[in-house]
């Protein structure tokens, strides 16, 4: 994950396409060039290895890093599970609690972590969003002491 990542979409001049659905970015090798050269350096073999893919797509982050998953603020009996930044990781554990929201009305564990009603009118703001995006992005793997 780099430090100084893009953030695409991030305003209404830059809107998502319509049709932008399972696509890719196109390959960006000079992006990755600097990772790449401290992982030959680590691991020489690596060097000899080669690239056979390069997977560039979107991830979405929300202002906290967490996942939104349960009553969707201001829409009743309407229930989202999204901003997975891991993919389907967490997908099991979605489909059981969101099961569990719209079956019992509540959930077996404390989701507030996850519950899209955590943020107030200030996560609303674009420029906080991409701010914070950007930020939880760039320190997704960081050593956090």
């Amino acid at each position: 994950y780099e430090r100084n990542c893009r953030a695409h979409w991030a305003t209404h001049n830059d809107p998502m396409p319509e049709d932008f659905s399972f696509q890719l970015f196109p390959d960006d090798l000079d992006r990755l060039e600097h990772y790449l050269a401290d992982a030959v350096a680590r691991v020489p073999i690596l060097g000899t290895a080669g690239l056979s893919k390069v997977i560039n797509g979107p991830i979405p982050y929300a202002p906290d890093g967490n996942p939104l998953i349960g009553p969707m603020p201001g829409v009743p009996n309407a229930f989202e599970a999204c901003v997975f930044t891991f993919g389907i990781a967490q997908g099991g554990g979605a489909g059981k609690v969101l099961a569990e929201w719209v079956t019992e009305g509540q959930t077996e564990w404390d989701m507030w972590s996850c519950d899209p009603r955590r943020f107030t009118s200030f996560a609303s703001a674009p420029d906080y969003c991409v701010a914070k995006g950007m930020e939880i992005y760039g320190n997704e793997y960081a050593i956090q002491f």
